[in-house]
């Protein structure tokens, strides 16, 4: 069965003076919590086949630290479809990933992660900080993500992890 990760972006920056929202890097913090949760998922043993990220700068760079950090090699596809988004846009993102992929990872931003979340856990109204993450097993398959039986395994917020960096 597909496992779906979706992860909210780190925390970001807002120290960099008048910018564009879409080139927001990311804060200190954020930057931690990345690699935090890099070494979480894979030391729990996930690997994803395909991370999909927002181009968004924060977005992009909270997915190349987790990358990094969990020392994955699979291929990272900056979308822009997932800056600004809907839920709807979101989980069409998601269906259209190809059936080969067992284990799939995505990066993005609220109020479209969280509410993603939330449904797919069956309508549960659950916090998503930055840099949280939830994984999903997938009952079927993506082409049919809304019409399909998914389960939260465990959702998990980077203040819950210890270590510095």
């Amino acid at each position: 069965m597909p496992k779906l990760i979706l992860m909210r972006h780190g925390k970001s920056r807002w120290d960099e003076g008048p910018i564009a929202d879409h080139q927001r890097g990311l804060a200190p913090r954020g930057i931690k919590a990345a690699r935090r949760m890099g070494r979480f998922l894979a030391g729990s043993g996930i690997s994803p086949d395909v991370i999909f990220s927002s181009d968004a700068e924060r977005a992009l760079k909270t997915a190349e630290l987790l990358r990094d950090a969990a020392g994955w090699t699979c291929g990272l596809n900056a979308e822009c479809g997932l800056y600004g988004c809907s839920t709807s846009e979101l989980l069409d993102v998601v269906s259209d990933l190809p059936p080969s992929a067992e284990t799939a990872l995505l990066v993005g931003h609220n109020p479209a992660m969280a509410d993603a979340v939330s449904q797919l856990a069956g309508g549960a109204l659950l916090r998503f900080p930055t840099a949280a993450v939830a994984c999903f097993k997938i009952d079927g398959e993506w082409a049919h993500l809304e019409r399909v039986f998914s389960e939260l395994r465990w959702l998990l917020i980077p203040r819950l992890l210890r270590g510095d960096s």
